[in-house]
């Protein structure tokens, strides 16, 4: 088996840039309220059947349009797990955490994944948004963690207790140490 490596990319392929999601569901306002809450979006446009949300000033980078009638609603047809979206360091991280748990958001689940730390949190239709931090500085850094091979070995990682990882980092201990990847 060969070992998880970041390769370097080649200036002159195409790098394409986030655009945008969609969601189908039900509900648009309870949708929509949710994603403003947890994402801190703001809403482009919102009819009864059609919502655009933003977070940067892009023109949408959220959909959410009501079902159509006689479409399946069934969990089974939803095909997107989860959508991540990284944070700027895991001292970010922690201050959604905190801002998520002030409005009565806890994630599903708190994992380090080795080469990331993710909160899930699922919406009110179950399709999970991640937020992530890189748990290496860079990728050299990570490269050499993939090299040890714990990454095969443990490719999902292990839950953790944000709640005691976010005191720790608060109290000023070092994030490579709270976060650090597992080693085995």
């Amino acid at each position: 088996m060969k070992s998880a490596h970041v390769p370097e990319r080649d200036a002159s392929r195409w790098t394409p840039q986030f655009g945008h999601f969609v969601l189908i569901t039900e509900d648009v306002d309870r949708l929509a309220s949710w994603y403003c809450a947890v994402l801190e979006m703001d809403m482009v446009l919102q009819t009864d059947r059609l919502a655009f949300l933003t977070f940067d000033g892009f023109h949408h980078r959220l959909v959410i349009a009501k079902r159509k009638a006689g479409t399946p609603a069934a969990t089974e047809d939803r095909l997107v797990d989860h959508i991540a979206f990284k944070c700027s360091d895991h001292n970010d991280l922690a201050v959604q955490y905190a801002r998520l748990k002030s409005k009565g958001h806890v994630p599903a689940r708190s994992t380090n994944h080795g080469m990331i730390t993710s909160l899930y949190y699922p919406d009110p239709d179950g399709t999970k948004i991640e937020l992530y931090a890189d748990n290496f500085p860079t990728i050299a850094a990570l490269n050499e963690w993939f090299a040890t091979g714990a990454f095969e070995r443990d490719p999902i990682g292990a839950d953790i207790d944000f709640e005691d990882a976010a005191v720790r980092l608060a109290a000023g201990e070092a994030a490579a140490s709270v976060f650090a990847p597992p080693q085995t």
